[in-house]
């Protein structure tokens, strides 16, 4: 609904009016409607557009018809026809093949609510991005335990000539223990 005004501002009898006039339009199921009410006010209505009707009127505009999409993507005019009047969704395959033949570039994918490829690749890339600071945070984590293992290993080398040399001084050697038993 669309509200265009000359003049004046409109008043609440002119508000209810409108409001009067739109819930007949939409309960009389009517297409479009432009009506001037009283103090120069416009008022529009059009009913939005289901998929449906949208993919009749794209198939319209190419000058094809139900058939002759039907035999494009290897599907049946009674198929073509439910999906134009809404009694059915096609898969999101179908809709790709629909997309192909007539030409408009993911527009059905997206009249039907399925994903694109353009925002499966925005999607893939925000992925792809996540997965790389994981990644990277990941790295810097192995090499701080990387050093981390060096150390301990350069300690318990340490710890081991430590525990060797301690070991040489309480033990006499085995020559001298001889000698002195003699």
């Amino acid at each position: 609904m669309r509200l265009a005004r000359s003049g004046s501002c409109p008043t609440r009898r002119t508000i209810a009016e409108l409001l009067h006039r739109y819930q007949q339009s939409v309960n009389s199921q009517t297409t479009s409607n432009s009506q001037t009410i009283s103090d120069g006010l416009t008022w529009e209505y059009s009913p939005p557009v289901s998929a449906g009707h949208e993919l009749q009127r794209l198939r319209k505009a190419r000058g094809l018809s139900q058939q002759d999409l039907a035999v494009a993507i290897g599907m049946t005019a009674a198929a073509v026809t439910q999906w134009e009047t809404g009694k059915i969704t096609p898969r999101r395959s179908t809709a790709a093949l629909i997309d192909a033949a007539l030409g408009t570039d993911d527009q059905v994918l997206a009249l039907f609510g399925y994903a694109t490829p353009a925002a499966a690749g925005d999607e893939l890339t925000r992925r792809i991005d996540a997965l790389e600071r994981s990644n990277a945070r990941l790295e810097g984590e192995v090499r701080s335990l990387a050093r981390l293992v060096k150390e301990l290993g350069r300690r318990a080398e340490r710890d081991a000539e430590r525990r060797t040399r301690q070991a040489r001084r309480a033990t006499p050697p085995a020559a001298d223990t001889a000698r002195s038993r003699q």
